[in-house]
């Protein structure tokens, strides 16, 4: 499954180490791993308290956004894909 969560643990405010993530997640910082490698799928509850602990929708972090998207949607001047 592919997903944003490492571009949105960095853009957090503080930044969230994969330790710090997986704790409020209230799963092992190896599970978050492999979630976030996308060699592991996380269960709906537990994609749903990521996205809680990351302030995003589940569109935004599990919706296949390349990162370059959510940078360009921060900041036009990353560049125009028309």
């Amino acid at each position: 499954m592919r997903n944003q969560i490492r571009y949105f643990r960095k853009q957090h405010q503080p930044p969230l180490s994969q330790a710090e993530l997986a704790r409020r997640v209230g799963i092992s910082r190896q599970a978050l791993i492999a979630i976030e490698r996308g060699s592991a799928t996380p269960s709906a509850a537990v994609a749903a308290r990521i996205c809680q602990a990351l302030g995003q929708t589940f569109e935004e972090v599990f919706g296949g956004a390349e990162p370059d998207d959510h940078a360009a949607a921060l900041d036009p001047a990353v560049g125009d894909r028309a």
